[in-house]
């Protein structure tokens, strides 16, 4: 499992180093970087499995959303490797009271299957269970989206309900699957013997 290594800034690319991994660096998203996100958002394969970027959203939209979650203390970082982002992931919504959170992610279609949204989500677990102290992280897919499934239950987490036909992909209605993973099964497998 790889470790957090908190980073001083190595100016590769705007956004400060807010967590890196063996391969992929976790920065902020600076304005420099929302074009390449909502690139992203507005890509047909990307789309197709996000229900708020179902429509086409413009440069100033996403700069108005992207600043809504600045105030709302949403975790929102850019996947980036060698310097280059590739992807983008979150925790949204993120309840501390509650300890609970939403895992989120997303990578540029010329960068899929390399194993970034699994390192990167790695990552993010790791963080929300140690620094955040979360007690419980929930994450859901598309049923057609294998790829997010798949990064989800490698990390560990359960598949625990579906919500049937609840939007639609390529004309046709699909289910969404939920999972969740427990601070407690988190700990079980990434060797932290303390618990978390």
């Amino acid at each position: 499992m790889n470790r957090i290594r908190l980073e001083q800034e190595s100016g590769r690319v705007p956004g400060a180093l807010f967590l890196a991994g063996e391969r992929v660096e976790l920065r902020t998203i600076e304005s420099e970087d929302i074009e390449a996100v909502r690139r992203w958002m507005n890509h047909t394969e990307i789309r197709r499995y996000i229900d708020e970027f179902r429509y086409p959203t413009s440069r100033t939209e996403y700069e108005e959303w992207a600043d809504d979650g600045v105030s709302s203390g949403r975790v929102d970082l850019l996947i980036c490797v060698d310097g280059d982002p590739v992807g983008r992931i979150r925790l949204v919504p993120l309840d501390e009271t509650r300890g609970w959170g939403n895992l989120g992610f997303v990578i540029g279609p010329d960068h899929c299957h390399n194993g970034y949204a699994t390192e990167a989500a790695d990552l993010i677990v790791e963080y929300a269970f140690t620094e955040l102290r979360l007690h419980r992280l929930e994450g859901k897919a598309l049923a057609p989206n294998e790829g997010s499934q798949r990064v989800l239950e490698t990390l560990g987490f359960v598949r625990e309900g579906r919500r049937r036909e609840v939007a639609v992909v390529d004309g046709e209605y699909v289910d969404e699957v939920w999972y969740g993973l427990l601070r407690a099964e988190w700990a079980d497998t990434s060797g932290d013997s303390d618990g978390a």
